[in-house]
């Protein structure tokens, strides 16, 4: 069985990886290796994402499972906020279209 608050954590995640993306907001990401990028983040996939260096021009490819720490490199609001509340949103209208499974009598096929 599935766990629910799995599901809802990628949701708030890929949302605010998308929110950098889509508004080009610098950030500083901090590497299990102890090494420090900052940048704007060009592209971001499954499990990487692509980082255009500030001051330097160039790209790096950097995998998510080897960050340590993300900060945002100025302030933006309660962008997580929204995004926790959107998907609580989303995960209840989601559990009221899920139609009721009915379970047919199987007695009741075999007399008619």
């Amino acid at each position: 069985m599935s766990n629910p608050k799995k599901k809802v954590d990628v949701r708030i995640e890929k949302g605010y990886w998308n929110f950098l993306e889509r508004e080009h907001l610098p950030v500083a990401v901090s590497l299990f290796s102890m090494v420090q990028l900052r940048g704007t983040v060009r592209y971001c996939g499954i499990y990487a994402f692509l980082l255009d260096l500030e001051g330097t021009g160039k790209q790096v490819l950097v995998f998510k499972h080897g960050i340590f720490s993300l900060e945002a490199m100025r302030p933006f609001g309660d962008v997580m906020g929204k995004l926790m509340a959107k998907t609580r949103r989303e995960g209840k209208n989601a559990a009221k279209r899920q139609p009721a499974i009915k379970v047919r009598d199987s007695k009741r096929q075999r007399s008619q």
